[in-house]
């Protein structure tokens, strides 16, 4: 289970600064969505990074699975800024079948993973800039640290 109440105060600021790199992390992810081969170039990288990563994507059906990653990211990005009950049951469904029972994808696996999808960011966002990359690392790293708790 994912235990996202730490015990630990948070200012005003940081508060502030969380829900502004949300506000820009969303409006890149919609500039993003806006090129219409967003997901195609990002599983193109995500597939050109490992013999492992190809194998673990041959039997998949590709446009079911645009679908399935748009949902998820959607799901990564709400789970950063104080996520409802739906949001956290979505995060622990995805690291459940991604856990070593179903899907078997392994802790390691997600930094390529956000590799390729950082690079596809890179690409598709014309506002793209150092800045804008640490945000999108920063609402990333907290939901797939989350989905990596759950791999056994």
């Amino acid at each position: 289970m994912i235990n996202d109440s730490e015990n630990t105060e948070i200012s005003m600021d940081e508060v502030t600064y969380k829900h502004q790199a949300m506000e820009e992390v969303l409006a890149s992810y919609k500039r993003c969505l806006l090129t219409g081969t967003f997901f195609d170039d990002f599983y193109k990288a995500l597939l050109g990074m490992s013999p492992t990563i190809r194998e673990k994507f041959i039997h998949t059906d590709m446009a079911r699975q645009e679908e399935i990653i748009k949902t998820g990211v959607t799901y990564l990005l709400k789970y950063f800024c104080n996520p409802g009950p739906l949001t956290m049951q979505k995060i622990v469904d995805i690291g459940e079948s991604h856990a070593q029972a179903q899907y078997d994808i392994p802790p390691y696996m997600y930094g390529y993973w956000v590799s390729a999808l950082m690079a596809t960011v890179a690409n598709h966002d014309p506002l793209f800039s150092a800045t804008l990359e640490r945000n999108w690392q920063m609402v990333l790293d907290h939901g797939i640290s989350a989905i990596k708790s759950l791999y056994i």
